[in-house]
Order: structure tokens, then C-alpha cells, then sequence
């Protein structure tokens, strides 16, 4: 069995068996942990564990972490070292890299991701460095005969760098303009289409938009910036912009995650997005006011376009997504209700407004709870074009609107007329 088929192999060496129990539980299963509770200890078993990571507590009674460590270097030569501390002494990081050669260092108490992902990162070093061994030693077992082999090998293995280089390179230039989810259906082949997905929809619209055109600030049109405002809130919560014009757009969250955590996640973005245009308003001296609404659309069809064409240059196909239902248009419609009150609001149909009432409290930090969920008030159901059925809205109204206005808006509820909105 080679070393990269093995488990991982790490020991730890704290005086306080508490931090050995919390290590240890943090790890996944799979991984061999052995744990110490002296470097004495550690020291006796270390040649016959043959760890490949070596982590150890720098105060400890009798010996030191930085001493353990570099005596551990002389008995396990090629494990990566590295130090804990609850302390910050630069001194000591000093101290360790030139005695010890660590590799890492971690203050306690840890974050769990940190320290898996120093842990990862040195099993990654580890094998690295024991395959790059195993490799020279076998040139120089060859090298003789296999000179013009070895010479044709390195020049191969360039290549692949580049290659590997190139590829991660337009990776990270298509994950700027494709969505997560259909990248891993790429990696997964399994591109013909992504059938139907439960998403959370979030969709704005600018007040008085045809005011703001040929409107700049700081040297950008001003709808621009709202435009990048609101992609920034989505990204920033996990969803995705699927469209834009000048004065709206649309986005959705769920097409990579679940649906219930899209819902917090919808309504965090729905309010840093409100919060954030009246910032913009206020620096920029523009009155900028929008409708904001949310929507759940169950079993959302995403479709997958694929246009092929013959051309001068050769064969094009241009693949595009794009959601479409009865909901997608709904929850464009309803933002425009809003435009009946002041300041910018935020609408969301009864079905969010009880998905998000049974998750908020697990999906959402303590103190943001009450402040969104409390806020809902319903303005009762409405008529919209292509619907089948009344809408059930409640909003999350402005400072600017007055008890009156919803009244006001309540009234028109089952009103025939907005069938024409």
C-alpha cells in the first residue's frame, strides 16, 4: 500500500487531557490520532508511530514544545511539525522555525475549520515531500541508463504544470461568469439540464428609473451602481443574478444549496441591499427608492439553451440557462406594487413568509431574528396577470411609510384592476 492509500497518521502532545479530547473529536474518523499527555511519552512511542504530522502545546511541564519538536526532528526526520500556543510571542515562532523547522503554527483556542485546514495542508506538504523523495531516489537508481528518459520526463512534466496552470486559470476566470452548479455539472458531465430545483427568488425595481438616465457619481452611472450593489448582497449570501436591465433584476438562491438556508439567506441580501441603497442615495445626493420582493418557487424548471452554427471560422454553439415559470414572473410583478408606497420596502408572498418563519431562527443570528421576521405585516391578497389565484403579500415597510399607506394598500386587495399591472 502506498502512503497516499493510507490513513493519516498525526500525533498530539498537550499536558490538559481536555484539549487532547476536543483535538481528537475535531478529526475526521478516519484519520489515526495518538495523544499524549508528556513528550516523555511521546518521545518513547514517536519511532514506532512514525506520525506524519506532529503537533504539539508549547508549555508544557518538563519540556517545552519547541524542545519535543526538535528532538521529534531527529527521530521522525520527514513528519511536518507543528507548535500550539495560547500565546502570542513572536519570539517563539522564531525560535521554532530555526530549531524546530515547524511547519504551522496555531493559537488556542482554535477554530475547528483553521485547524483542519492547517492539518490538511501539512498532510498535503508531508505526502509532497515524501513522493518527491521517492521520485529522486529512483532517478538516481536510474539515472545512468534512464538519462534521456529522465531529461524527456521533466520536460513532460513542465508541460502538465502549464497545463494544470492554464486549467485552473480558466477555471477561475469561468467562475466569474457561471454559476457554481453548473460548473459541477460540468465536472460531472452530466450537463443535459438541471431538470427542476426549489429557489428562493429575490427581484428589485427601481422607482422613477426614467429620472435617473444619464445620471453619474463618482464617474458611473448611477444605475450601474445599484446594479453592482445588489449583485454584491447576492453573491455575498450565496445566490445568483441570473439578470439585469437598468432599473431591476432578478436573482435566486438555492440552485446550489438547500432551500431552507436560501431563505435566510434571501432576506439578509433582500435587507443589506435596502440598507446599502440608502447609503448610495445619501452620498450621492440621488433619490434612489425601489420595490424589492421575494417569492418560493417549488419544482423551478431551469432550462438549458444550446444554439450550434455553422460559420466562416468554423462550428459555435453558445449554451445559456435561464429559470421560467409562473413564480418568476410573479415575483417580478409584485415588486412593482411597491412603487404605491415611500421610501424602498420589501414584499414577499405569504408562501416565503412561512417558509422563512419555520427556518429563521435556525438559519439566522439571534439578534437579526427579530428584527426581519417581526417586521412582516400583512397588506393582504392581490390579483396579478397570469396568476390563477389572489396573492397573499406582507412587507417589510420603510421608516417612510405610515400606518395609513398600508391601510391604504390593504384596500385595494382582490382589486380586478391589478390584473393589468
Amino acid at each position: 500500500m502506498s502512503q497516499l492509500d493510507q490513513k493519516p497518521i498525526l500525533l498530539y502532545v498537550d499536558d490538559e487531557p481536555q484539549n487532547l479530547v476536543v483535538f481528537e473529536a475535531a478529526l475526521p474518523e478516519e484519520w489515526q490520532v495518538h495523544t499524549f499527555t508528556s513528550a516523555a511519552q511521546a518521545l518513547e512511542k514517536i519511532d514506532a508511530i512514525q506520525p506524519q504530522v506532529i503537533v504539539s502545546d508549547q508549555r508544557m511541564p518538563g519540556m517545552p514544545g519547541v524542545q519535543f519538536l526538535e528532538i521529534a526532528k531527529k527521530i521522525v526526520p520527514h513528519a511536518v511539525r507543528i507548535i500550539v500556543t495560547g500565546y502570542s510571542d513572536e519570539d517563539l515562532i522564531v525560535e521554532s522555525v530555526r530549531k524546530a523547522h515547524i511547519f504551522d503554527y496555531i493559537r488556542k483556542p482554535w477554530d475547528v475549520d483553521d485547524l483542519l485546514a492547517s492539518l490538511q495542508r501539512a498532510l498535503e506538504l508531508q505526502r509532497a515531500e515524501s513522493q518527491a523523495r521517492s521520485l529522486i531516489h529512483e532517478l538516481k537508481m536510474r539515472e545512468q541508463s534512464l538519462r534521456e528518459s529522465h531529461q524527456q520526463l521533466e520536460a513532460t512534466l513542465k508541460d502538465l504544470q502549464l497545463a494544470k496552470h492554464r486549467e485552473a486559470e480558466i477555471r477561475k476566470e469561468l467562475e466569474c461568469w457561471v454559476p457554481p452548479a453548473i460548473l459541477q455539472r460540468i465536472h460531472e458531465q452530466k450537463l443535459d439540464g438541471l431538470e427542476r430545483r426549489d429557489l428562493v427568488l429575490l427581484a428589485f425595481d427601481l422607482i422613477g428609473s426614467s429620472q435617473l438616465h444619464g445620471v453619474e457619481f463618482q464617474g458611473l452611472p448611477i444605475r450601474l451602481q445599484v446594479i453592482q450593489l445588489f449583485t454584491e448582497c447576492v453573491l455575498r449570501h450565496g445566490g445568483w443574478r441570473e439578470s439585469h436591465s437598468g432599473d431591476s433584476a432578478y436573482a435566486h438562491f438555492g440552485l446550489s444549496d438547500e432551500l431552507h438556508p436560501a431563505a435566510s439567506a434571501a432576506l439578509a441580501a433582500a435587507n443589506e441591499f435596502r440598507v446599502g441603497l440608502r447609503s448610495l442615495s445619501s452620498r450621492s445626493g440621488v433619490s434612489l427608492e425601489c420595490g424589492i420582493s421575494l417569492h418560493v418557487a417549488l419544482s423551478c424548471p431551469i432550462h438549458i439553451h444550446e444554439t450550434q452554427l455553422r460559420t466562416p471560422r468554423g462550428p459555435v454553439t453558445q449554451k445559456s440557462f435561464d429559470t421560467s415559470s409562473r413564480d418568476v414572473d410573479l415575483v417580478h410583478r409584485i415588486e412593482k406594487l411597491m412603487h404605491r408606497l415611500p421610501g424602498t420596502n420589501i414584499v414577499a408572498t405569504q408562501a416565503y413568509v412561512e417558509l422563512f418563519r419555520g427556518r429563521a431562527h435556525a438559519d439566522l443570528p439571534t439578534a437579526t431574528v427579530p428584527i426581519l421576521v417581526d417586521k412582516f405585516s400583512p397588506i393582504g391578497s392581490h390579483h396579478f396577470a397570469g396568476q390563477p389565484d389572489p396573492v397573499s403579500l406582507s412587507v417589510i415597510a420603510s421608516d417612510r411609510v405610515k400606518p395609513e399607506d398600508l391601510q391604504a394598500l390593504r384596500d385595494t386587495a382582490h382589486e380586478p384592476t391589478l390584473k393589468a399591472a
